[in-house]
């Protein structure tokens, strides 16, 4: 897990790009950091650094028949379980910081939070009942799919991936993406450890949200793609 979150940093990163010199002009990637960790570390016990029953119970994704506050649809998108839960999501998180760079702020946080909260509610009615939700991991995900959609993991790459047609590569981008999101959900578990299908049933829900409302932005409303480009660049 850790080694393809560094790959993915090293293949994704732009170098000519000085992070420290635009770290004041990177308004959304600063804004949702600074939320992730202290919203999340707020609520760690500080024996364990994992995240209070109490909090867990109140603000984590429930089946729908269970959620006491809607607040929790988008509160359970910012929250982790342990540190390590939280160091993972901070360190995918770094790798995003090219979408802020190349399309401003606004997108940034629209692919966050939208998706975010479509993919928390679609769960509340599939998750089952005796399991709670918490973690960025979807709408780190949903960014992650814009990276893919537009190619920008694969520039990097020392080979090219062919495409025949728009189909295909619209079909490639899907199926290389659900790889990512395979390798990101199980790639730190241990072989002999008992394996769910619902994270990877979730992450890929909010990958998809996430390449769903980029293709209908950019292809069904251009005009509000572009609106949205050009506002977060101020």
């Amino acid at each position: 897990m850790l080694l393809l979150l560094f790959f993915l940093i090293f293949i994704i990163r732009d170098d000519s790009i000085s992070f420290l010199e635009n770290i004041y002009n990177l308004k959304g990637f600063i804004f949702l950091y600074l939320v992730l960790l202290l919203s999340s570390l707020y609520y760690f016990n500080l024996n364990d650094l994992s995240i209070k029953d109490s909090i867990y119970n109140s603000y984590g994704l429930h089946h729908f028949s269970k959620m006491t506050n809607y607040s929790s649809y988008f509160i359970c998108n910012i929250l982790h379980l342990d540190f390590f839960h939280l160091l993972l999501n901070l360190l995918f998180f770094y790798c995003l910081i090219n979408l802020e760079e190349y399309y401003g702020w606004l997108f940034f946080l629209i692919f966050f939070i939208i998706p975010s909260l479509i993919t928390s509610i679609i769960l509340s009615y599939i998750i089952p009942v005796n399991l709670t939700g918490l973690g960025a991991s979807n709408g780190l995900l949903s960014l992650f799919s814009i990276l893919i959609a537009e190619n920008l993991v694969f520039d990097k790459l020392p080979f090219n991936i062919p495409y025949s047609n728009k189909i295909m590569d619209f079909v490639i981008n899907i199926i290389i993406l659900l790889f990512f999101v395979y390798i990101l959900t199980y790639g730190y578990r241990p072989r002999t450890a008992h394996v769910s299908a619902y994270p990877f049933m979730a992450h890929s829900l909010g990958a998809l949200t996430g390449f769903g409302l980029y293709c209908i932005l950019k292809f069904l409303l251009p005009s509000l793609y572009d609106y949205i480009i050009k506002l977060g660049r101020t």
